[in-house]
Order: C-alpha cells, then sequence, then structure tokens
C-alpha cells in the first residue's frame, strides 16, 4: 500500500466518525466511507510478476498494451511504437 492511500483513507475514516458523532444521516456518514475504500484501493500496490524473455512488451500500471508495432523513419532508423 502507498502511504497516501492511509493519509487519505484515514481523513476520511475521522470525517465519517464526526458526522456519525453528530447524528447526520446514514446516507452523509456512508459517502467518506466509501471513498475512503475507493482510495485504499487505488492506492494498493500489488505484487506483479514480470516477464523475463527476450522481446516481451510490459504494460505499466495494470493497463494492457493492446499494439506494438516496427516504425520506419526517413533516414531508414528504426524505432518502436507501442500503445497502451
Amino acid at each position: 500500500m502507498v502511504r497516501d492511500g492511509f493519509f487519505y483513507a484515514l481523513g476520511l475514516g475521522v470525517v465519517a466518525a464526526a458526522l456519525w458523532y453528530l447524528n447526520m444521516p446514514i446516507a452523509l456518514v456512508a459517502l467518506p466511507v466509501v471513498l475512503a475504500a475507493f482510495f485504499l484501493w487505488f492506492f494498493r500496490d500489488p505484487n506483479r510478476t514480470i516477464p523475463q524473455a527476450p522481446g516481451q512488451i510490459v504494460s505499466p500500471g495494470d493497463g494492457v498494451v493492446t499494439e506494438a508495432e516496427w516504425i520506419e523513419t526517413i533516414s531508414g532508423a528504426g524505432c518502436g511504437s507501442a500503445s497502451f
């Protein structure tokens, strides 16, 4: 878990506790709880296996590589292009 996620979730937990203490409607108390859960999910840091085979393309984050192709330039040099 990335440290920032804990700070956001803790702050929203304090807000939810304060709203609950002030006898606010449950829907109003649930909003910061749902946001705190989202931040904990968003800032997670799962273990990923990175392929070690030559020629493999690894997508950044949790994205998907949709296309990879070789592009020839005017000077004759080639370069890679990838879409995520």
